[in-house]
């Protein structure tokens, strides 16, 4: 609940929790996997205004009374230039009637400790006049190939300035488009580079192989914002080309944090009238990318 605000209650699903005397078990309110077959989904997006307080209250079989906890809630400013991120791709980069497209729903944001709470899988997507509507994949392509897709190929770019902290190179492309690898690769990142950037760092994966840049590939390496990480590709845990980013804090408890961005335009994809450009843009001011689908402008 949001205590002082006009903010509904929100009661979890499919909570299952045996925790043992002096044992801990982690759970996040995110898609929480119940089976092969079946998810729930708890993550929360509210309209603004933002409410300044949250109370969690756990309720166990055989207590009389929850367990309640309450907590003060402030927006989260990054330790970068201008308190806010730029976006992973330029508008430079794209091809006319190009753009990036993304949503703050990410599909492996739950369960256990939520590993990847506030991720983005970025695509690209442009107007296909034959098929009369925006597409992720290339006119008279069939999206069986990796090229097939608009960000194949697109260049990567440093969200601010920070350092190199680890990278991996030299992972094989996948091929089999839309299906998930299998044994899951370890890196499930593929070719990536974390990025210290003030007080977070921030995974660049599923970069194509042999595009990191040779000079950042060692611990320390200064990065500048903007700056060419590699090409956008399909490698590590992926079923097809895109670029995922998240951020993890660089305290003790590396806990994960939000992007907010301070150079981009979004629209929702019903609202936009393409191939003209033209639509109710909205520019995130040290805002995320919302949980509709977008089209984005960097």
């Amino acid at each position: 609940s949001f205590p002082g605000s006009g903010h509904a209650d929100r009661v979890m699903k499919a909570v299952s929790l045996e925790i043992q005397p002096g044992k801990a078990q982690w759970w996040s309110n995110g898609n929480v996997k119940i089976d092969d077959d079946e998810k729930v989904n708890n993550a929360i997006y509210l309209n603004p205004p933002a409410p300044g307080k949250v109370k969690v209250a756990l309720s166990f079989a055989g207590f009389l009374k929850p367990v309640t906890l309450a907590a003060n809630l402030t927006p989260y400013v990054p330790k970068v230039a201008g308190g806010a991120f730029r976006f992973p791709l330029s508008a430079g980069d794209m091809r006319i009637g190009e753009n990036a497209r993304g949503s703050a729903v990410h599909w492996a944001n739950g369960g256990g400790a939520g590993h990847q709470i506030f991720a983005h899988d970025i695509g690209v997507a442009g107007w296909d006049s034959a098929k009369k509507k925006l597409s992720s994949t290339l006119p008279k392509t069939t999206g069986k190939k990796n090229d097939h897709f608009r960000i194949w190929g697109k260049p990567v770019r440093a969200m601010a300035d920070g350092v190199v902290e680890s990278w991996k190179d030299g992972v094989k492309t996948n091929t089999a488009i839309g299906k998930m690898p299998k044994p899951t690769p370890s890196p499930v990142a593929g070719n990536h580079f974390w990025i210290r950037h003030g007080d977070v760092s921030i995974p660049y994966a599923h970069l194509q192989k042999g595009t990191l840049p040779k000079k950042l590939m060692k611990a320390g390496a200064p990065v500048k914002a903007g700056a060419t990480l590699g090409k956008a590709g399909n490698s590590g845990n992926s079923s097809g080309p895109h670029l995922h980013v998240h951020a993890k804090g660089t305290d003790a408890q590396t806990s994960l944090r939000p992007l907010p961005l301070q150079d981009a335009w979004v629209v929702t994809q019903n609202s936009l009238k393409p191939p003209s450009p033209e639509g109710p843009w909205v520019r995130l001011l040290k805002q995320g990318i919302p949980a509709d689908s977008v089209n984005i402008w960097s």
